[in-house]
């Protein structure tokens, strides 16, 4: 009536597929740290930077959605170099309005001739 063979097999399949699952959560645990901080690094300079600049909070946004953009490029890099905003600003900045990339940039850049 109780065969220990298939007592074996049902274990050893449930004891496998338990391990699928605890290794799947840990995989998805591992992916999600590793994106927390590529999306945290990201920022966390620039932001500052950006608002001692006196950026509002949608030049911010629309700095930090160009360096997202970019592959992760700093913000900070967007906020010191004309030319890596002009670069960025031409490539990336296609969904905001062109007399808001003006405004910034003159924020940004109003010393320069």
């Amino acid at each position: 009536m109780f065969d220990p063979m298939m007592y074996l097999l049902l274990s050893v399949q449930t004891t496998g597929l338990i391990a699928m699952v605890i290794g799947g959560a840990l995989l998805c645990v591992a992916i999600l740290v590793l994106w927390w901080n590529q999306h945290r690094s990201i920022g966390a300079a620039g932001l500052r930077l950006a608002k001692r600049m006196g950026l509002d909070r949608r030049q911010r946004h629309v700095v930090a959605t160009w360096a997202r953009d970019a592959g992760g490029l700093d913000m900070a890099a967007i906020l010191i170099s004309e030319g890596c905003f002009d670069h960025v600003a031409e490539v990336y900045g296609g969904h905001v309005d062109p007399v808001e990339v003006l405004e910034l940039r003159s924020r940004l850049f109003e010393s320069s001739p």
